[in-house]
């Protein structure tokens, strides 16, 4: 541990229905506690109200993301990666991004921008590591970088960073049976999250210079996490699938020496056409303002869907943007600065996206 030292429409309702019957004494008031989502879904219910009075569509977001046309980096001279992973993007400040792959090798690559790609590389003291997950990466601070990854020799989660000067890395324990995810709620601060024994959510944060122990955070899921949080916010948003294929959200907070989680809330995979999203990949979550997550799934058929999850948990879905959009092989992994949305995923392997595993890039608008 001391390796680390150095670190559709919005409503608002306020309603009241009395239901008088017969003589009888008292009303049914919807309750003060409620939130809009829900008493909208209890108006709904009451009313007996279908269609354009769908609680899921009456809550959803006035905006949503949407991701612009993919483009193969390996187009772009000395940018094109034999990925065998999802990518992870970051952004530690303006005018700086960081992509990170598993390569076919198995090795950690890295890829950043300061105006211009610097080209793929393995950094130093990782090579000869063989991950067997997809990275995740967070930053928790300027010049401050954080990767987590399984490897081959073991079932523990390690973890690769950079304090601002140098490369290290260290065993976080616990025995990962998913990709797992990190995030960084403030300076100084990162909570890993990973599917593990039981196919249960576990959890370890690490604030003050301290790790906590590995906490078990309940469920029963069928994909990695993929979770989110706006800097200086210290609600941490975690998304999996469960193994009923649902979207559920967990809110997590973290402090010095602890994890504390605080169950499980199901999010409506509703789409504008009604229909519900017939999930096929973990989600991938980035945090776009406070209380605004943008999430981002592949259906059963790998086409990419968006929504804003924006404290409500009554989204709606929609498809790509792009109608020319390639099938991919992940769900995307976006970075969130100055404004702008950038994501990565790994495109299918052909010909036509410079050979295999070729990452793809797109620009994103947010609402």
């Amino acid at each position: 541990m001391a390796a680390f030292q150095r670190p559709s429409r919005s409503v608002a309702l306020v309603v009241a229905l009395v239901i008088i019957v017969g003589g009888l004494l008292g009303a049914l008031a919807l309750r003060a506690t409620s939130t809009p989502t829900a008493r909208a879904a209890e108006r709904a219910a009451l009313l007996g109200v279908v269609g354009e009075a769908d609680a899921a569509t009456l809550n959803a977001p006035a905006a949503q993301v949407g991701i612009g046309s993919w483009i193969p980096m390996g187009s772009m001279a000395f940018q094109g990666a034999e990925a065998t992973s999802a990518p992870a993007a970051v952004s530690w400040g303006p005018g700086r991004l960081d992509v990170f792959v598993r390569g076919r090798n198995g090795e950690l690559y890295q890829n950043y921008r300061e105006g211009s790609w610097s080209g793929w590389r393995v950094p130093d003291p990782f090579r000869g590591v063989v991950l067997r997950s997809a990275p995740a990466c967070a930053a928790w601070g300027v010049g401050r970088l954080s990767c987590v990854a399984l490897i081959e020799s073991d079932n523990e989660i390690w973890h690769f960073y950079w304090d601002g000067s140098g490369w290290a890395r260290q065993s976080l324990g616990g025995g990962g049976i998913s990709a797992p995810a990190v995030v960084s709620p403030a300076a100084d601060q990162l909570a890993v999250f990973v599917a593990g024994t039981g196919s249960k959510l576990y959890a370890k944060s690490w604030v003050r210079g301290r790790w906590s122990d590995w906490r078990d955070l309940g469920g029963e899921l069928r994909s990695a996490p993929a979770c989110a949080a706006w800097s200086g916010n210290d609600l941490i948003q975690c998304f999996v699938t469960s193994t009923q294929g649902w979207i559920m959200r967990q809110e997590v907070r973290i402090g010095e020496g602890f994890v504390e989680g605080r169950g499980y809330v199901q999010v409506s995979t509703r789409t504008q056409g009604g229909n519900d999203i017939i999930i096929g990949s973990a989600p991938a979550a980035t945090a776009i303002g406070p209380g605004r997550i943008a999430l981002l799934v592949l259906n059963a058929g790998q086409n990419l869907y968006t929504t804003t999850w924006a404290s409500s948990d009554q989204v709606v879905w929609q498809p790509s943007g792009d109608p020319a959009s390639p099938l991919l092989n992940s769900a995307p992994s976006c970075a969130f600065a100055s404004g702008r949305l950038d994501c990565f995923a790994r495109g299918p392997d052909s010909r036509m996206l410079n050979g295999f595993g070729d990452i793809l890039q797109s620009v994103g608008s947010i609402p």
